[in-house]
């Protein structure tokens, strides 16, 4: 009986050994699976801004494009910069600083751009040689034609005519721009006028993708049905065929860009979206 009990005791410490020796074996195969999957994720990340060796990058996730600062996801460019600042990485004010580093040089704007194809390609026709050195030349008057020309490029792709600018509109925008920039708020004014409008803000550096940024709600617009699925009307104002005129309005304040676009006649008019809003 004591050599049974023996043999038995025996085979369970075999047993439980063997459990632990594959046991080690799955954890190092997970070990070198989570890896795996971090360095494909990392491969995924572009490198968007670098100051000071950190750095913003951007990735997909869950369908959307989000910036990443800190090891924090951030919905848009902006905040992530501001993750930027809370680290004291970036103060524009400090006079020391800004002649330590060059901030055009480690932007990769194009990597700010929404996914549409087509709006990349007009993006990189309109600005690709153009940065904020060159943007913001004789107080943003080729920021200014710039962003007509790609929306006029834009409403070509979906057969509606160019916009005409106009020194009355481009008037009222830029009170309303400058209007935003004293309050620091995005505030819309459109109830109370006869033209439409499209308003942003955005850092002084990547004020030139304001249009592209704007554009890329169409991914979310049914041109059957003749509305957007997260009710946003910025794209559909900019192509809005029954607009024949614009101003645009810019003003800057510190490190952000205030831009406002007015329409005449007005765009998204209930009831007439399938008839001004027309696909590719």
């Amino acid at each position: 009986m004591k050599n049974f009990n023996l043999l038995l005791l025996l085979f369970f410490n075999f047993i439980i050994l063997k459990l632990k020796s594959q046991s080690s074996v799955v954890s190092r195969n997970s070990s070198a699976s989570e890896a795996s999957f971090r360095l494909k994720t990392m491969h995924r990340e572009i490198a968007v801004y670098s100051l000071n060796n950190y750095t913003i990058f951007s990735r997909i996730y869950k369908g959307e494009k989000v910036y990443i600062c800190n090891t924090q996801m951030y919905r848009t460019f902006e905040t992530a910069y501001s993750c930027l600042k809370r680290l004291n990485l970036v103060n524009r004010r400090n006079q020391s600083i800004k002649n330590q580093y060059n901030p055009y040089e480690k932007l990769n704007t194009e990597s700010l751009l929404g996914t549409i194809p087509i709006a990349r390609s007009i993006w990189n026709i309109v600005w690709k040689r153009c940065d904020y050195k060159c943007f913001s030349i004789n107080n943003y008057a080729y920021l200014r034609e710039g962003l007509l020309k790609e929306i006029n490029m834009l409403r070509q792709i979906h057969n509606v005519k160019p916009l005409k600018m106009t020194s009355s509109l481009t008037a009222t925008a830029q009170k309303h721009a400058k209007m935003l920039s004293m309050s620091g708020k995005i505030t819309f004014l459109q109830k109370f006028w006869f033209h439409g409008e499209t308003i942003g803000a955005s850092l002084y550096l990547i004020a030139n993708t304001m249009v592209n940024k704007w554009y890329e709600e169409s991914k979310y617009y049914n041109y059957r049905k003749g509305l957007s699925y997260k009710n946003l009307q910025m794209f559909t104002q900019l192509i809005w065929k029954g607009s024949k005129e614009i101003g645009i309005g810019i003003q800057g304040k510190e490190h952000v860009i205030y831009i406002v676009c007015k329409f005449y006649p007005k765009g998204n008019v209930r009831g007439k979206f399938t008839s001004n809003v027309l696909p590719r």
